[in-house]
């Protein structure tokens, strides 16, 4: 039986989370927790999408855009609500009903949530780590989270992800 590295492109993920692939590119993963964008008026829009817009142009970045689809596990909370014996009829009443809101947004899929990365491919570490920490730096300007991958286990995790599609369920 073959070894799945050998038909995956990458040679070595470092400590710092940099991936040395085989034609000599390295690659840095970024994950994004963006701004609610359905929340801004169409001028902040506006202004959010031309920042953007620069953002990308200026930077001249090699880089892929991967999101993954994940569903929320929310048995938990619905467990939680359940073991609180509310003496306030009204308070009853309400965790009830949210109750039954969170089991029809279970029953419709709407329980899903997204996880952005962005991957950047460089040619050597000086580009990337520049070129990193600007993007860094303006994509958090715009009111986004921004964080560097650097652990090897949450990089394979995001590479198994991406190969076996089906497992991408769980909760990190």
């Amino acid at each position: 039986m073959k070894s799945i590295q050998k038909w995956l492109p990458f040679f070595i993920i470092e400590e710092n989370g940099i991936i040395k692939i085989n034609n000599n590119k390295l690659i840095k993963i970024l994950k994004i927790n963006p701004i609610n964008y359905e929340l801004k008026n169409i001028k902040e829009k506006e202004i959010l999408l031309n920042n953007y817009k620069k953002i990308f142009k200026s930077l001249n970045l090699n880089i892929q855009i991967l999101i993954q689809s994940k569903k929320q596990n929310i048995d938990e909370n619905i467990k939680d609500i359940k073991n609180n014996k509310y003496e306030n009829k009204i308070l009853k009443e309400y965790s009830e009903t949210y109750i039954n809101y969170l089991n029809k947004l279970t029953v419709n899929e709407k329980t899903n949530y997204k996880i952005f990365y962005l991957i950047l491919s460089e040619e050597n570490i000086e580009q990337i780590n520049n070129k990193i920490k600007i993007l860094k730096k303006e994509l958090e300007n715009c009111g986004n989270h921004v964080k560097e991958i650097n652990a090897k286990e949450e990089i394979i995790n995001i590479i198994k992800n991406i190969i076996n599609k089906e497992e991408v369920n769980s909760i990190d």
